[in-house]
């Protein structure tokens, strides 16, 4: 019955593995009920998904996947995993104001498309602008040309209406 448990656990590991593109691994040793219970919240409106598992199953659910073995310095001690979609930008941001605010919440690291990120280079992540964020930029820059020109083709109209009630306030 155990060993059934164990094996249902490392599949639900490698579903999570190939469906998550990208892992995040924290220490949430000290926090309360109530924060863990607004943590996974918020990781789940972010599309993520937050669940703790015996180190020693994740460590052969991940062997399994090919995984990095450099995971294994991240799955000591108390860990909770935190997966993410295709974007992980927002989830780092998340976890980067929430170990901020709770001092006893801590980054271990991280994995991004099969890399094995410390915990410098997860915050380093949160930094990047979203997905969304660039292709906001980037139709404004797209944009910002044409807009401009429709601009200079208005400027005389709007010039010769400025100069003609200009002429009409005069009289």
């Amino acid at each position: 019955m155990v060993k059934e448990i164990k094996k249902t656990t490392v599949s639900e590991i490698e579903e999570l593995l190939v469906s998550k593109e990208n892992l995040f691994f924290v220490d949430f040793s000290g926090l309360d009920a109530n924060a863990l219970v607004k943590f996974r919240k918020n990781i789940r409106s972010r599309g993520g998904v937050y669940k703790v598992f015996k180190n020693r199953l994740f460590k052969i659910a991940a062997r399994n996947r090919s995984y990095p073995e450099e995971i294994t310095d991240f799955t000591t001690d108390i860990t909770g995993y935190v997966f993410s979609p295709e974007d992980p930008t927002g989830i780092a941001k998340f976890l980067e104001s929430w170990s901020k605010e709770n001092k006893t919440f801590q980054i271990k690291g991280g994995v991004y498309q099969n890399k094995v990120l410390k915990k410098e280079d997860v915050i380093s992540l949160a930094n990047i602008p979203s997905k969304e964020e660039l292709v906001a930029k980037l139709l404004f820059v797209l944009n910002s040309p044409v807009i401009r020109f429709v601009n200079v083709l208005k400027a005389n109209q709007r010039d010769l209406v400025l100069v003609l009630k200009g002429i009409n306030d005069k009289k």
